[in-house]
């Protein structure tokens, strides 16, 4: 299933999108700037509606600091069509410029259409989570959260290396590559995530990842445990 990225401030239309949205993309929805530069470098999403007027961080500066993460395809909205708003969409590589308020129901028609004359419909669609972030998202797994990006990262090694020591050589692998602390802080981090997945998570979802204890008794995964389960069924 593809990641479809909502930046937007109204939390009207936003709701209502993800409502509309969630049976056919994994939806994760935002409301600035600064937290939608953080998905998309954590979830390097596939589609993504943009809102322009985006607080902290305008919609133009998003896609500019996560250059590398932009998505396959980008809807945006103003709330106003300058000349430069209309000039930047162009230069931004944005596919369809709205002009607010748009009815929800035209936005994702625009967005299915565009999808499917880039030839991307089939596998958006009704795809089993196969790879590390699908997986993650399902598992409701935080992704403005370090250790979102951290278990992206750390999963795949893992998988390719299950010999490996957590301690002594995934979690210090993954502070290198993710640039953000020590190995131990890695670890806090990736710990607080799985914690944060397994309280808001879908307790049925989780049971098809880490099955309930012949004593019915529900206990919230180990980084090992999580990891290398995770690791053994991934398509990184």
């Amino acid at each position: 299933m593809r990641t479809l990225l909502i930046a937007h401030k109204s939390e009207e239309l936003v709701s209502v999108l993800t409502a509309m949205l969630n049976q056919q993309f994994c939806v994760v929805p935002c409301h600035d700037g600064e937290t939608a530069v953080k998905l998309m470098r954590s979830l390097q999403p596939d589609y993504m509606i943009l809102d322009i007027m985006l607080p902290l961080k305008d919609g133009f500066s998003v896609l500019e600091e996560a250059y590398w993460q932009a998505p396959k395809v980008v809807l945006a909205t103003t709330d106003t069509a300058s000349n430069y708003i209309i000039h930047n969409a162009i230069h931004k590589h944005i596919d369809y410029l709205f002009v607010s308020p748009t009815p929800p129901r035209m936005i994702i028609t625009r967005l299915f259409d565009i999808i499917e004359q880039k030839s991307d419909l089939s596998n958006a669609i009704d795809a089993p989570p196969k790879t590390t972030a699908d997986i993650l998202l399902r598992l409701k797994i935080p992704a403005e959260r370090d250790g979102f990006a951290q278990l992206r990262v750390g999963i795949p090694i893992y998988a390719a290396d299950p010999a490996q020591r957590l301690s002594k050589e995934l979690y210090p692998a993954i502070a290198k590559i993710c640039g953000n602390g020590t190995g131990l802080q890695v670890e806090h981090s990736i710990r607080t995530a799985i914690k944060a997945g397994w309280e808001i998570g879908d307790p049925e979802i989780w049971d098809q990842y880490f099955p309930t204890s012949s004593n019915g008794i529900r206990k919230c995964p180990t980084n090992k445990m999580f990891i290398s389960t995770l690791a053994a069924i991934i398509n990184p």
